[in-house]
């Protein structure tokens, strides 16, 4: 198969409902079942910008300093959203993780199509791979932090391009974030499906800023930043889960890979018939896994 695959893992009411609905469900990284995503990159990011702040107090400009300060409220107000996915289809960490007892399935996407989906702008959803080398994470920690805060003071950007420059940087600030993960976790592989958006639903227009001197060039149209977008909620242990549903073209699922179980050739029947029901052309393999119930 020559189009790249990569794998959401999960039982089988979600695979249902994401064949028959064409939907996959991108959670609040608030409620996500591993408290610490998220907090990798973020860590890291914002301690190598208050590090610029503070080294190079007397040399940056009032409006990169507030703007800087501006970017991290808004960092930290924005609700990052995603679904999970994963380069290996069989992998014994994700099936105990993500499936239940009784089993479970990886569903083989195509990653391109998953990165191309319809509508497509810069607040769509786009596909990460998740970053795991600890010096790739301090050198980009570093270029997105330190080095673009200097080098734009430096330029004057923030003085003479400032809500482009704005744009530009919370982009950066957010995509790294995304990527980032914890280095013991890297026989994973994942790749994130994410968006984002203001935690409270602000479609952010830079210009109604509470700083917005410092982006004031005479546009006459809103510069927006942020999109709204509507929000379903689940419930789980006494919590409501938020999540962002995104529809999604089903030729884009290749393979399906039925996890360890002890009714595995059952199951497989059951959604070969299932599949076919649907009038859908999906591969549909076993694990190599032997079931082991612990």
């Amino acid at each position: 198969m020559s189009q790249e695959l990569i794998y959401h893992y999960t039982d089988i009411n979600a695979l249902q409902n994401i064949l028959n609905n064409n939907t996959l469900w991108m959670t609040s990284h608030k409620f996500l079942n591993d408290t610490e995503e998220f907090k990798d990159g973020y860590n890291r990011l914002t301690q190598s910008i208050n590090d610029c702040l503070k080294k190079n107090d007397k040399t940056l400009s009032d409006a990169t300093k507030e703007t800087v300060k501006e970017l991290l409220i808004l960092l930290d107000n924005t609700l990052v959203l995603s679904t999970s996915f994963s380069k290996n289809s069989d992998l014994l960490s994700q099936w105990r993780s993500y499936c239940p007892i009784e089993g479970g399935f990886s569903i083989g996407f195509e990653k391109k199509a998953l990165d191309k989906l319809e509508n497509h702008n810069e607040f769509s959803p786009r596909v990460y791979d998740c970053v795991y080398d600890e010096n790739e994470k301090q050198r980009l920690a570093k270029t997105f932090g330190e080095d673009l805060i200097l080098g734009y003071s430096q330029k004057g950007e923030f003085d003479n391009n400032k809500r482009t420059c704005f744009k530009t940087t919370i982009y950066y600030w957010l995509m790294f974030v995304i990527q980032s993960k914890n280095i013991s976790f890297q026989e994973e592989q994942e790749v994130r499906l994410a968006t984002f958006m203001h935690k409270e639903f602000d479609e952010i227009d830079i210009f109604n800023m509470s700083h917005h001197n410092y982006f004031y060039q005479n546009y006459d149209e809103s510069f927006k930043i942020y999109k709204n977008k509507e929000l379903s909620f689940r419930t789980k242990s006494n919590i409501l889960i938020p999540y962002y549903e995104r529809k999604f073209d089903v030729k884009s699922i290749k393979e399906i890979v039925i996890g360890p179980s002890t009714n595995q050739m059952l199951a497989r029947e059951s959604l070969e018939f299932f599949i076919k029901s649907l009038n859908l052309d999906i591969e549909i393999k076993n694990s190599k896994i032997p079931f082991r119930s612990l």
